[in-house]
């Protein structure tokens, strides 16, 4: 399972990495060059989810939970220690695990191959998973390594090969039928041309979003989940429009409310939800169908965020996405292919997550966290100067 395949491995790779500092100044060297702001916002991250923890209303729930933090900071600060000498091998890294999922999903959303027998009562988009599980999570993983490969792309430009595989992500995220993948990837794709006054960008980007539109509309799944979603918003039906994820927001903004500071504590959303939720049903009545439904995460990174970690982890999360979008109007060596990654990817991708954590959870997702922790940890690092490796990037 990812989520215990994860957390092992980084611990494993922080144990040799703190032990090898222990034993060899060489090894140790590089670790307190890691001066910059990023490294602190994943360090502020992972102290305040400590605190939050300590001061959790459901402790047992937020057991757990600084652990992963403190995994994702190791990840984060091992790729800025060896991303550099990489330059396009290390998007590979992620590139090539994110194209098998979308071939994969390509292939079982058009019924051409579907590698293991589902259970034929479950609809048909649920079926269509990659090798992450479920759709919502396919799509939402997808986002950032296409927008990625696009980006390598233009600055790589003798690679041709890399429009190749971001039609095959894009595909993959057309194939996902996921509403909010398909919103995030445009939004990214329409902010890219900020990074570039070139107009063979703006052009290229403005037929990447209609060839998406395309996509989106000839595949017949997606065709009758966009028609769905138009009908309910036509209707005013904002619960069915949301697939009922509304609520839980409202119900989340509750709990900040009642704990502005410190939130109700890491993971414990779904042990306080229904507690919650008789509160919102009675502001929101029109809100009210039948039945009761209890939801494990809000759907809204936003909403979770500040109702389990108060308004200084939401500050943090802001932060994080600030720091990557402030790349992008980064000076730099336009010579220089991996600087112009990440000038090209920084906007676009804080833009896209954050249009994610509208709607989805991907801060709760291993293999989406994973992806965009590790690229923002490239664009980082090739945006710091050679010579003065990983200090401050005041400038």
């Amino acid at each position: 399972h990812k989520a215990v395949v994860f957390p092992a491995l980084s611990l494993a790779l922080t144990t040799a990495a703190a032990a090898g500092a222990v034993l060899h100044d060489d090894l140790a060297r590089p670790l307190l060059r890691l001066r910059m702001p990023a490294v602190y916002v994943a360090l502020a991250a992972a102290a305040w989810t400590g605190v939050a923890s300590i001061t959790s209303l459901r402790p047992e729930a937020s057991l757990g939970k600084p652990l992963t933090v403190v995994c994702f900071a190791a990840l984060f600060c091992g790729a800025l220690l060896t991303a550099r000498s990489r330059p396009l091998a290390a998007l590979l890294a992620v590139l090539i695990p994110a194209a098998l999922n979308a071939i994969v999903a390509t292939l079982q959303s058009t019924h051409i191959w579907t590698p293991w027998v589902g259970d034929p009562r479950t609809p048909e988009r649920v079926r269509t998973t990659g090798f992450i599980g479920n759709p919502n999570d396919l799509g939402t993983y997808l986002v950032l390594p296409a927008l990625a490969a696009l980006a390598a792309a233009i600055a790589w430009p003798k690679q041709k090969w890399l429009y190749a595989l971001a039609v095959v992500l894009i595909i993959g995220i057309a194939s996902a039928q996921s509403v909010t993948p398909l919103g995030a990837a445009m939004a990214g794709l329409f902010l890219m041309p900020v990074t570039s006054s070139t107009r063979r960008l703006r052009y290229g980007v403005i037929g990447v979003v209609l060839a998406l539109m395309a996509i989106a509309g000839i595949h017949p799944a997606s065709r009758l989940r966009l028609e769905r979603l138009f009908d309910n918003f036509s209707q005013g039906r904002l619960p069915e429009m949301t697939s009922f994820r509304v609520v839980p927001a409202a119900t989340a903004i509750r709990m900040f409310l009642e704990r502005p500071l410190v939130g109700m504590g890491p993971g414990t959303f779904s042990a306080t939800y229904m507690t919650f939720k008789e509160g919102t049903d009675e502001a929101f009545p029109q809100w009210v169908r039948q039945g009761n439904e209890s939801f494990a995460q809000v759907h809204n990174d936003h909403a979770q965020v500040l109702a389990e970690t108060g308004l200084p982890g939401y500050l943090i999360f802001l932060a994080a996405l600030a720091l990557l979008a402030s790349i992008t109007f980064r000076r730099g060596d336009v010579a220089d292919p991996q600087a112009r990654f990440a000038r090209i990817f920084g906007l676009p991708a804080a833009g896209a997550f954050a249009v994610l954590a509208l709607a989805q959870f991907p801060l709760q997702l291993t293999a989406p966290m994973v992806a965009v922790v590790y690229l923002s940890a490239l664009c980082f690092a090739w945006t710091t100067p050679a010579e003065t490796p990983y200090r401050s990037c005041g400038g």
